[in-house]
């Protein structure tokens, strides 16, 4: 992981960029949001970039339903994301088609701006990135990897409440991500999340703190 033990292939050695992951309903909107509005850290999130990236009359929307069909999108012509995640987490090779469409798209955005804000004087960049994994093109860019972790079943139970889905579709959707094992495995940091919001509050708190004071 070239990109966490030096700057070598970063976009510059300041501001340090920190790519937050964990698993699906792990906590890490929590933790980027709180950085955000407490301490006005810049987040690129890449799961907002996917969504701008089909909004109505984007180019990529017309080609997920030329993939698809017309059944994708609801009447006010917005894609329905239940329908495409119930499709995807059931048939890998349309997840592979719709990570073949989506992920060149958003490192692209990424990437401009990463650029943009490394004009500007912050201590640090957040990136989140839900599917980072030990292939992940992002490791070159990042100076740390925070891992937002806990328990399978405390995960499942939180998507479960959260997108009113059931077990099924939920255990579906925590599978098809990278595992634990290799989300800890990138880990530089590891933002333990089975106690209360508070206490994940807490850490995060202490971590922005030890990173600015570097």
């Amino acid at each position: 992981m070239n990109g966490l033990t030096s700057t070598q292939g970063a976009v510059q050695q300041r501001p340090f960029i920190v790519g937050l992951t964990g698993g699906i309903a792990s906590g890490k909107s929590t933790v980027s949001r709180y950085l955000a509005e407490a301490y006005a850290v810049p987040i690129i999130d890449t799961d907002v970039i996917a969504r701008d990236l089909v909004k109505v009359g984007s180019s990529t929307l017309d080609e997920i339903i030329a993939h698809f069909g017309e059944s994708i999108v609801d009447k006010q012509g917005n894609l329905n994301r239940r329908q495409l995640r119930d499709i995807i987490s059931q048939h890998p090779n349309e997840r592979l088609w719709l990570n073949a469409l989506m992920h060149p798209k958003i490192y692209d955005d990424v990437m401009a701006q990463v650029k943009q804000l490394s004009a500007s004087p912050h201590p640090y960049i957040m990136i989140v990135i839900p599917l980072l994994n030990s292939d992940s093109p992002y490791l070159d860019l990042l100076n740390a990897v925070w891992v937002v972790d806990c328990d399978e079943e405390r995960q499942k139970q939180h998507l479960i409440a959260r997108d009113q889905m059931s077990a099924k579709i939920a255990q579906q959707l925590i599978d098809a991500q990278p595992s634990r094992q290799e989300r800890l495995a990138l880990a530089t940091v590891i933002l333990e999340n089975n106690g209360s919001t508070d206490e994940l509050l807490d850490k995060t708190e202490r971590l922005h703190q030890r990173l600015i004071e570097q």
